[in-house]
């Protein structure tokens, strides 16, 4: 609010003046309601001075209407009755009628019988035409208007009241001036006038003592109060007699002084109680410094440790994966070598089988033609002798497959040996290397089964050169060994077709054993890409080692500062 911006002697300068603004108004409005007061009791004189006349001529009136009196005679009585009335200083009353006409006027005579409409007073007011239209409307009335007075020639104010003689048509009045009731009015305002400025001035001197006396009182206390907001706990706080606010004030002020000496003991206790609690954590922050440092100390010399181990598994692990890579590359070069091989085992098997169809379509032209046996006997001698030599070469080709078999198979088993060494990274290569090894015992077997049909083929060629050589003996025995020799064909030519779909299978086995290989060698490089990340990490983690042990260092020095 405004007011709490103000100081103290202006709020009670305010008060002053608001109470004498106010006390103007009050006695304004006193003065307004006097003179009020003062023209209705002057208004009411004149209506009753009017109405006392006019009962008089009313006498007059019943008098002509009773007989008792002439008519004129008794507006003559009347007339002179009226004429005697006197009240205050001389005033008196006037007679006229409804046309405006004096009838009588006991002091200016020489108006009786004239018009009066055109007179008028100072403002041009037609005073009996007024006086005239007001008996008309109302019966009675008053009219105010501006008259000298007699014996003077400025106009001052009057009032008049006029009241009708129905009977008659006449019209008495009488006017009182009022100038006296401005006088008295200015005489009472500038009495009030008077008092009201003693008043004022009694006021403002008391206000002013009053307010000074609350402003110095107040600035003592509000000096004190600053004294002791700055931390002087000295001071003596003025008016602490006084039984008023500014003494209850003084008195709570007291109580501050009482209050802040008692916190200043109390801080000193608590800054005590700081330091004696900041040299406690102090000491606790460098005991788990201490505890802090060995620990985390301890525990980096922990990860270095096992860095360094684990840079030394992973140097090895990659050494053992480079040889695992260069295995590999030899068991490949050896898997080829056998793909070859098979692949020759394969083409001497259909050369095999191809000569088995020729002989058994011999044989058979053989029991056709039993009259040219001598030629097909020198024809089968020849062919007997290319089956032997077929013989021959097929056992060398089952010997170089039993002995593909057998480096295949030894292969296998260092494979076996090297995937063991590697652990878990070489566990697909160890399934790899099983199924080579299978491969290799399936190949032996089908070999043995190779070198049985082959002894087959050559006791049956044995037979052969016996029939041959028995040919001479007999044409007739010819026959039977001509279908022993063809029964003998076609089981070979079984056993021919069976070794070609062993060898068959045996070239596909080796092929899927290259492909293995093929994922062995890339298994191992996997394996060394991470022996290498390995090695790596160990070496970041032996450093993120000492970068911890200086920052730790650096971390407790900042600690044991604090």
């Amino acid at each position: 609010m405004v007011l709490d911006h103000l100081k103290f002697r202006a709020k009670i300068m305010l008060i002053l003046v608001l109470s004498a603004v106010g006390m103007v108004i009050l006695v304004g409005m006193a003065l307004v309601n006097l003179k009020t007061e003062m023209m209705d009791a002057r208004r009411l004189k004149t209506q009753h001075l009017v109405q006392t006349a006019t009962t008089m001529v009313g006498h007059y009136v019943e008098q002509a209407n009773f007989g008792t009196m002439m008519e004129d005679d008794a507006k003559k009585a009347a007339l002179e009755a009226v004429a005697v009335l006197r009240y205050g200083d001389g005033s008196y009353f006037w007679i006229t009628d409804t046309s405006n006409t004096m009838v009588m006027d006991p002091i200016n005579q020489e108006l009786n019988g004239k018009d009066l409409s055109k007179i008028t007073d100072a403002t041009g007011k037609a005073v009996f035409a007024a006086m005239t239209d007001v008996v008309a409307k109302d019966g009675a009335g008053f009219v105010d208007y501006l008259w000298p007075k007699p014996g003077t020639t400025e106009p001052v104010g009057k009032v008049a009241y006029v009241q009708a003689v129905a009977d008659w048509g006449w019209i008495i009045g009488t006017g009182v001036y009022v100038d006296d009731v401005d006088m008295a009015f200015r005489k009472e305002l500038v009495d009030q006038g008077v008092r009201v400025v003693v008043i004022l001035v009694l006021a403002l001197a008391l206000s002013y003592w009053i307010g000074s006396t609350m402003v110095v009182a107040m600035g003592r206390l509000n000096k004190s109060m600053h004294a002791l907001a700055d931390g002087d706990v000295s001071i003596e706080p003025a008016g602490q007699g006084r039984r008023d606010e500014i003494g209850d004030m003084a008195r709570a002020v007291l109580v501050f002084r009482d209050n802040a000496v008692a916190m200043q003991a109390l801080r000193g206790e608590q800054e005590a109680e700081r330091v004696q609690a900041e040299s406690e954590r102090r000491r606790v922050l460098a005991q788990l410094a201490d505890e802090l440092e060995a620990g985390v100390s301890s525990a980096a010399q922990a990860v270095n440790a096992a860095a360094e181990k684990m840079r030394g598994a992973a140097s090895g692990l990659t050494e053992e994966a480079e040889h695992a890579a260069s295995e590999t590359v030899i068991v490949v070069s050896a898997v080829d070598q056998t793909a070859g091989n098979v692949e020759t085992v394969a083409a001497a098997a259909e050369e095999l089988n191809a000569s088995i169809n020729e002989i058994s379509r011999q044989v058979r032209q053989s029991a056709d033609i039993a009259h040219d046996a001598v030629q097909a006997a020198e024809r089968t001698d020849v062919v007997v002798r290319g089956l032997t030599e077929s013989a021959a070469r097929i056992g060398e080709v089952v010997g170089l497959i039993n002995t593909i078999a057998a480096q295949t198979n030894l292969l296998a088993l260092n494979a076996t040996i090297e995937a063991a060494r590697a652990g878990d990274a070489g566990k697909g290569f160890a399934v790899v290397a099983g199924e080579v090894k299978s491969l290799a015992n399936q190949t032996a077997k089908a070999t043995g089964e190779i070198s049985l049909q082959i002894s087959a083929i050559q006791t049956n060629t044995d037979q052969v050169v016996g029939a041959i050589s028995g040919i001479g003996r007999t044409i007739d025995k010819m026959a039977e060994i001509a279908n022993s020799i063809a029964a003998a064909v076609e089981q070979q030519g079984s056993a021919t077709q069976e070794i070609a779909r062993s060898v068959s299978e045996a070239s596909k086995g080796v092929q899927d054993v290259g492909v293995h290989m093929g994922e062995v060698a890339q298994a191992a490089d996997r394996t060394g890409n991470a022996a290498r990340d390995m090695l790596s990490a160990s070496d970041h983690l032996a450093e993120d080692a000492r970068t911890l042990s200086v920052g730790l260092a650096t971390f407790l020095g900042e600690v044991r500062k604090m």
